[in-house]
């Protein structure tokens, strides 16, 4: 456990300080650690408690209660060892109305007070406990408000046929200046004779095999397995489409792989899976 900032008697209000930050942009928008904690320690020294502890979580969201120090200042709690949990605003310890619940009712089971400093709460009384309860409301609603508008900004960039996030596949490159996919000849090149290869009668782990032999690396520059070959067959991407939540769209990328020999390796792998599953059922 980290060192104590003041020796606490027995008879002192214990504070026990939790702050958080997901991201750098936190950090640069004012909500570092280190400007939380500064806060943080001011509030208690006008109000006249001892700091016990600070339970420090960076680069980890709101969205999960998995967090190191947020689980050591539960099991200090249930210790007793501290008198109340201060934080900055309510979505520093959950974006979840029902965890935030949860985190709360366990810290009021053990007598302990939870206060919001920029939210203007503490749960020592009804009107405090009825405030954290809308605040979370409300910061869940604002959560989810985000994730939808992302979702609706993906959705409208596939619509146009452009790039909405996630890894690149091999044989392309992303030119963010002009925000277009390009083909990269010589990763394109590998990417066709995997198709030609797999019609040919090789296998996906053959495939993979072969590449890492001749010391032909992933995208990451990693070595290939033959779940990197499947994958790559499956995409569709590669025929200058794009495929959005069960829905093919058309892209405004150039092709790799033509339409009918891309539908010829579906068929095939359709029918490896078919035989898998048949085999496996007589089992």
């Amino acid at each position: 456990m980290a060192k104590r900032d003041r020796l606490c008697q027995d008879n002192d209000t214990k504070a026990a300080l939790y702050i958080r930050v997901s991201s750098q942009r936190q950090a640069e928008e004012g909500y570092g650690l280190e400007a939380q904690e500064r806060t943080l320690r001011q509030y208690c020294e006008f109000m006249g408690m001892r700091v016990y502890d600070v339970y420090r979580d960076e680069g980890i969201s709101g969205k999960t209660v998995k967090r190191p120090e947020l689980q050591r200042l539960l099991n200090d709690t249930a210790a007793g060892a501290i008198q109340k949990v201060v934080t900055l605003k309510l979505d520093r310890i959950s974006r979840n109305v029902r965890d935030m619940l949860n985190i709360t009712e366990e810290l009021e089971k053990h007598g302990v007070a939870f206060i919001c400093v920029r939210d203007n709460i503490d749960t020592s009384s009804a009107a405090g406990k009825l405030m954290r309860t809308v605040l979370a409301a409300i910061a869940e609603f604002e959560s989810d408000i985000a994730g939808e508008r992302t979702y609706a900004a993906k959705h409208e960039l596939t619509l146009q046929g452009r790039y909405a996030g996630g890894n690149i596949p091999f044989g392309y490159d992303y030119d963010k200046g002009d925000r277009a996919f390009v083909v990269n000849e010589a990763e394109a090149a590998i990417v066709e004779r995997v198709f030609g290869e797999y019609l040919n009668g090789a296998t996906t782990y053959k495939i993979a095999q072969q590449l890492n032999k001749e010391g032909i690396p992933t995208k990451r520059g990693g070595r290939w397995q033959a779940v990197q070959v499947d994958l790559i067959l499956r995409n569709v991407f590669y025929t200058g489409q794009l495929h959005w939540i069960g829905i093919i769209y058309n892209g405004s990328h150039a092709a790799i792989i033509a339409d009918r020999l891309f539908n010829k390796v579906q068929r095939k792998l359709n029918a490896a899976s078919s035989s898998g599953q048949r085999a496996s059922n007589a089992f």
